[in-house]
């Protein structure tokens, strides 16, 4: 599997996305380490899954429809991407997934279906929907343009690391 470029990727979705800040934890430094955190808990939607959504979105030519499948955060950036460019999209979400989470994906346009006990009922049923309607299922986890739009974080943290210059960085994402 060939990743496309995660430069490419950002130049594509940057005017989405929040510049978030880089902080160094005093809790989590030591007197050997110091450790930074990528603050994307502040980015749109509340994380870094809209990177690849919005990176995925803009990579498709013209879709009447998009299909996802998620427990909130993946959804919730799915459904933001596609607002900022007028897409329908369908978002399945397991009968566990929390309202909050669910209100949020609603909060950017797309219709919610709760189906299954798990996160994997909630995609198998939406890959079968996406087929059986020839829409666009977008993947939380493996597709080429997800995987390189959320790359776009490490590219922010190469041009954002002045605090962090000399020092070894490990993403725990």
């Amino acid at each position: 599997m060939k990743i496309p470029s995660s430069v490419s990727s950002l130049e594509r979705i940057s005017n989405f996305i929040l510049k978030t800040p880089l902080i160094k934890s005093e809790r989590l430094s030591s007197p050997a380490q110091n450790v930074y955190l990528k603050l994307e808990n502040m980015q749109k939607t509340g994380s870094f899954k809209a990177r690849g959504a919005l990176n995925k979105i803009y990579n498709l030519d013209l879709v009447d429809e998009i299909v996802a499948a998620s427990s909130g955060n993946h959804g919730a950036a799915v459904s933001y991407a596609l607002k900022t460019k007028n897409i329908l999209g369908k978002i399945y979400v397991p009968q566990s997934a929390k309202k909050s989470k669910i209100d949020k994906i609603e909060s950017y346009g797309s219709e919610v279906i709760v189906f299954g006990d798990d996160c994997l009922d909630a995609e198998y049923e939406a890959k079968r929907y996406s087929k059986e309607n020839n829409c666009v299922f977008v993947s939380p986890y493996n597709d080429v343009d997800v995987i390189s739009g959320q790359g776009t974080l490490g590219v922010c943290l190469l041009y954002t690391s002045d605090a962090a210059d000399e020092e070894d960085s490990v993403d725990l994402g």
